[in-house]
This record gives structure tokens, C-alpha cells and sequence, in this order.
């Protein structure tokens, strides 16, 4: 959908620009966990933070340089940068899949004919007072369980982030159930002369994370589903002589909590917030690694947290058009309920 040159007063973000609706999704999450924080002595400083995250954005006017298509980019924001913002663990994770993509062509130049594996592997649920512990010793186990052949023959490289979702029967605070999200790409023969059964992916699993069950895991060959009917249904990157979905890495460094569990039980997500401060949710190795820096460093972005800059996703993929800035504004409309991004003034822009 083609984005509006010109804005009218009393207008929205999402009358503007399609693709920018998320924002008040988001932003009314935000105020939601915000809301649980405020309750809580010592999480107070985060409600602060979060209260003036993206309250107001800052928008250009700018054309795709591939496409041609012409919408609003984000040119400026102010991010609290709490771990647990639903708007800002989706900049994070949106930083991190542009840093995927940007690294994708040094991939194929390395390894023309890859493959990529979708795994996900887990554990049992587990008390969140006993979380942390639990990630710490999952983490423990990948450093094994990558070391095994079945993992590591025809192994290229890998990119692996952790998920916890929250299991209640509404009787309770609730389990946690942490997993790990993991994109392996691999050599061609890692389909058939080093083909992996599913049970020897849970055997090793189970050695690796010193378990006594069988854990549930799930792989699957990352393929091109993105055409139905001849037309197609979702955005694909071209990798060699196939086609990567955009989904699959999406879906790899998406949200590490749902925004939907962080509001379902109080209790449960103060603690989450406690159990998980200063645990590292995304990893990278082999190619994969070894690209990304590369990559990182033709730019000016690096390191393993992502910047104010990088969460702005100026990828360099857009050139303005015009030189106003368009700024929209949280708050409440007309109807004095619902709160959303309304368009407040266009001025002369004073920066690039």
C-alpha cells in the first residue's frame, strides 16, 4: 500500500502507512506491562522508562531503492531499552533478522549450495523460581550437544535464541517453558550422506542436556513455500539455486516472551524479570558468526547488543524523498478512549 505524501491533522500513524499499524499495537502493550512494573517497588524505574518509550516518532518520507516503493521510514524514535518492552524487544529482534540479511550474500559467497535446518529443542517445564537455573544449564548443554556428530557433521553454522512461554492451568503463578529456536545451515550432505533421524536428534538432546526422558524436539528442512497457486504469498531471499522464506528467520530471533504472557499473571512476570536479568537470549557460530561480523564490519554497527541506531533499521535499502519530518504522537483521540499515533506536524528536516 502506497504510503500518503501529505498528512491531515487528527489522522493516525496506521491511516498513513499499512505496514506502520503495529505501532499502536505495541505501544498498548507497552502500557500494559508498564502498568504491572508501576506496582512494584523495585521495577518502578522500568515503568518510568518504558511510560516514554516511541511516545512520539519521528517519520520520512522515502523511496525502496530496489522496489521503488515509496512510504514512510522511521527516522527517529526514543527506546527505553527495558528488556521485557514489547516494543523494544521487537526493534531487537527486527535488528537482528536485518543483521541476518545483511549478512546472507557473504553466506551464499561462502557456500553457494547451503541448506537450512529449523530445530527446536526443549525441556520440561520448569518452576519460574527455578528458571534461570534451568536456562543456565541449557545453555551448558548446547556447548555439548554442538560438539556431537550429529550436529556438527556437515554443520556450517548456526544462529540460536531462547523462548519462554508461560504454562498455566489458571490455578497457580504458572510453569515457564523455556526452549531454544535454532536456523542450522548446513552442507547439502547433511540431507543424505550425513542424514539425521529424528531420534538420534532427541538421543542427543537427552545425552547433551543430561536428561531422564526423552525431550520434545522438532527439525524440519527450511523450504520455499512462499508461492500458492502460482502467486506468490510470502517474502523470500534468494540463497544459490533456492529460495530462504523471510519467515524462517524471522521466526528464529522473534520476541524471546510473548507480550501476550507478560500480562497474564503478575506474579509470574515480575518474577520472569528477576530470573532472567543479564542471561544472553541470542547466539551465533560458525559461518553464520563469521558473516554477520563481516558484515558488521563494512558498517557501523556491531556488537552483540543492538544500538539505538541499529533499532532505527537504517539498512541504507531507502533514499528520501522530501525534507520534512513527520511526527505522530501517542495519545488519546476523540473519542476520549482508545489511544494510538496521531499525526501532530511536518517541519524542514535538520538532519540527513
Amino acid at each position: 500500500m502506497a504510503t500518503r505524501a501529505a498528512a491531515i491533522d487528527g489522522e493516525t500513524l496506521s491511516d498513513h502507512s499499512e505496514k506502520d499499524k503495529s505501532w499502536d499495537k505495541r505501544k498498548t502493550q507497552n502500557e500494559k506491562v508498564g502498568a504491572i512494573y508501576e506496582k512494584d517497588k523495585f521495577f518502578q524505574r522500568y515503568a518510568l522508562r518504558m511510560d516514554a518509550c516511541s511516545k512520539t516518532l519521528i517519520f520520512q518520507m522515502a523511496q525502496h531503492k530496489t522496489t521503488g516503493e515509496v512510504g514512510l521510514k522511521l527516522h527517529k524514535a526514543q527506546f527505553c531499552r527495558v528488556r521485557n518492552c514489547p516494543i523494544c524487544q521487537e526493534r531487537k529482534a527486527m535488528t537482528w533478522t536485518a543483521r541476518f540479511l545483511k549478512a546472507l550474500p557473504i553466506l551464499e559467497a561462502m557456500h553457494p549450495k547451503a541448506r537450512f535446518l529449523s530445530l527446536v529443542i526443549t525441556v520440561k517445564n520448569c518452576d519460574i523460581s527455578n528458571l534461570r537455573e534451568t536456562i543456565k544449564e541449557m545453555n551448558k548443554a548446547w556447548g555439548r550437544f554442538v560438539k556431537y556428530d550429529v550436529f556438527k557433521k556437515g554443520m556450517l553454522g548456526w544462529a540460536r535464541t531462547t523462548e519462554i512461554t508461560h504454562q498455566s492451568n489458571d490455578k497457580s503463578i504458572g510453569d515457564s517453558h523455556p526452549h531454544f529456536h535454532v536456523l542450522i545451515m548446513v552442507n547439502p550432505t547433511k540431507l543424505t550422506d550425513y542424514y539425521v533421524r529424528h531420534s538420534e536428534w532427541v538421543a542427543a538432546w537427552r545425552k547433551a542436556a543430561r536428561l531422564d526422558y526423552d525431550p520434545i524436539v522438532h527439525v524440519s528442512v527450511v523450504k520455499d513455500k512462499s508461492k500458492k497457486d502460482g502467486k506468490e504469498t510470502s517474502e523470500t531471499e534468494t540463497f544459490g539455486n533456492t529460495k530462504l522464506p523471510r519467515k524462517a528467520i524471522s521466526e528464529t530471533f522473534k520476541y524471546s516472551v510473548k507480550p501476550s504472557d507478560m500480562i497474564q499473571n503478575n506474579e509470574w512476570f515480575l518474577e520472569l524479570t528477576r530470573q532472567i536479568q543479564q542471561l544472553h537470549f541470542v547466539a551465533v557460530g560458525g559461518a553464520i558468526k563469521e558473516a554477520i561480523k563481516e558484515a558488521e564490519s563494512k558498517s557501523d554497527g556491531g556488537g552483540e547488543e543492538p544500538t539505538e541506531e541499529d533499532m532505527l533499521l537504517k539498512d541504507g535499502s531507502t533514499v528520501r524523498i522530501d525534507d520534512l519530518d513527520r511526527y505522530y504522537r501517542w495519545k488519546t483521540g476523540p473519542d476520549g478512549k482508545k489511544r494510538r499515533y496521531y499525526y501532530w506536524r511536518s517541519e524542514p528536516s535538520i538532519d540527513p
